[in-house]
Order: C-alpha cells, then sequence, then structure tokens
C-alpha cells in the first residue's frame, strides 16, 4: 500500500457511530483476518487522500500458499498475536 487510510469499523456492528480503529501507511497491509479466519470482514479500510493497493485475492493465497507455505504461518502469526492485544 501507498498513502494512508484508515480502519473503519463496519457500520453494522458501530451503530450510528463507527470509529476508526487505525491508521495504515505506507507499507501496511489489511484483509489478513478474514483470510485467515475465513470470517467476513469486521471493518472497512477507507482512503485518506491518494492511495494505491495491491491485492491477492483468497485463491492467490492459497496458491502461493501450495509453494511458500512460510508465508501463511507468518501472517497467521500476526493474526493471533492481533487477537491476543484486542
Amino acid at each position: 500500500m501507498e498513502g494512508d487510510a484508515v480502519v473503519r469499523e463496519d457500520p453494522k456492528r458501530a451503530g450510528d457511530k463507527p470509529r476508526d480503529l487505525v491508521t495504515l501507511h505506507a507499507g501496511a497491509h489489511f484483509g489478513e483476518f478474514s483470510v485467515i479466519l475465513e470470517q467476513a470482514r469486521i471493518a472497512s479500510v477507507v482512503a485518506v487522500g491518494a492511495v494505491t493497493c495491491k491485492a491477492m485475492t483468497k485463491a492467490n493465497f492459497e496458491e502461493l500458499n501450495k509453494t511458500e507455505p512460510a508465508i501463511k504461518k507468518i501472517i497467521t502469526g500476526l493474526v493471533e498475536e492481533t487477537e491476543r492485544t484486542r
């Protein structure tokens, strides 16, 4: 990701006033919870100014995991650590 964006609570979960959870900066990543935990998204990422992102589908991620399984282990570790510190 290039640029800045905020992670905002899903309005369906947050009621009338969704709050910004964190600001993402260049080099950040998002969407890993949905892929690793196989859950529906719980937040939206909203650009703050110009943002450029690269996307990876779940199918692309699973294909990559076949040749580079360490990547999934690293991302799973990041998700688990975030879950513990919430």
